[in-house]
């Protein structure tokens, strides 16, 4: 230990008699570390930090194939999720979600969000609870229904809101529509993408002006659809259901 003094003691006095050559030595030191953090942070990010969800590994995508163009895949339409629903024997929380642009209004300047509409599974089959408030209950997804909710990010909650405690009930404006918000998410929980707001599916319907998109029509399939693995079914006997038709195609999330 005295000698680990001793050093340290003889390397400060070699360093303050020659401060042109420390202050290359310290910048050389703090740009060294500096690097090594932001390139382990970008691995963390990106390959090492686990998904934000319970039990990643059980999550798969649901697509659609047309077998008679040589296997093109597409999206689901909502009508293709309720079949799924009912006929295969893997998978549970089938959800359905769809992607929107839009501007968070009031309480300060516009600012452009993702917002992302979704059938009641989507966030389920993630299992991740907001920390505040609740998901969509199922009659807030019906037609006829309350359907104009919202659960909004962590981060817009912080910057937006100012992390206030009684943001359950407030209303969110927005270019799309006004929504009441019922939850608010985990810090880090963007999914798909970089949502900020989650609202039901059936809100985008009911505010929809076009009375084309009034009623579900089967080859409407632009909607990226979620599911969980059934406890106990191992991905091989989900593949098996798949093949024999109870579900089109199915791929790790």
């Amino acid at each position: 230990m005295e000698a680990l003094r001793q050093g340290l003691r003889l390397g400060l006095r070699t360093l303050a008699k020659r401060p042109g050559f420390s202050a290359v030595v310290i910048v050389t030191l703090a740009l060294g570390i500096g690097a090594n953090t932001a390139i382990f942070s970008l691995i963390y990010g990106i390959l090492l930090r686990p998904f934000p969800y319970r039990e990643p590994d059980r999550l798969v995508k649901v697509e659609s194939v047309y077998t008679k163009t040589t296997g093109v895949v597409r999206g689901c339409s909502l009508l293709d999720i309720e079949d799924w629903r009912r006929m295969n024997k893997s998978l549970v929380d089938l959800g359905a979600h769809s992607t929107s642009d839009a501007d968070v209004r009031g309480d300060g300047p516009s600012e452009p969000v993702l917002l992302t509409q979704l059938n009641d599974g989507a966030l389920r089959s993630l299992g991740v609870a907001p920390i505040i408030g609740r998901l969509f209950l199922p009659e807030e997804d019906r037609k006829g229904g309350d359907v104009f909710k919202a659960v909004i990010s962590h981060r817009l909650w912080q910057q937006r809101f100012g992390s206030a405690p009684d943001i359950i009930g407030r209303s969110l404006q927005t270019t799309l529509n006004t929504y009441s918000i019922v939850g608010v998410m985990p810090p880090g929980f963007r999914f798909p993408e970089n949502t900020d707001v989650w609202t039901p599916m059936e809100s985008w319907y009911a505010m929809s002006s076009y009375g084309a998109y009034q009623n579900r029509k089967r080859d409407s399939r632009w909607y990226q659809t979620i599911a969980r693995i059934k406890d106990g079914v191992t991905v091989e006997q989900a593949e098996v259901d798949r093949d024999r038709g109870n579900v089109l195609s199915t791929k790790g999330i």
